[in-house]
């Protein structure tokens, strides 16, 4: 298993180069982000660029950009899905108190 900072490989991963910048190495980094922390759940390995600070998941052969570590946003999405969920919850709730004619007002 690779550790935080670890070199893996040349050419793809940690160690290889930066995608945006072609200056710096991808470095295995934590994830940070809400997005970064379901990524990383799904089996994903996130990537950190040492010079311009870009992140980056890796899945199998995929690759996909993160963001920079100056946009951390993640609390929107955390708000955003809570939010619906709630929300999704009370109408399926309200839907099925409907049906058994045992309205709450």
């Amino acid at each position: 298993m690779a550790l935080k900072g670890d070199k893996i490989s040349p050419d793809r991963g940690a160690g290889s180069r930066c995608p945006k910048c072609r200056l710096g190495e991808m470095l295995l980094t934590q994830a940070r982000t809400a997005m970064e922390n379901l990524v990383f759940l799904a089996g994903a390995s996130v990537f950190r660029c040492s010079s311009c600070q870009v992140r980056q998941a890796e899945w199998a052969n995929l690759r996909w950009q993160l963001g920079t570590d100056e946009t951390d946003q993640s609390f929107l999405w955390v708000f955003a899905a809570l939010g619906s969920g709630i929300i999704f919850c009370l109408a399926i709730a309200l839907l099925m108190l409907r049906r058994a004619h045992r309205w709450p007002f």
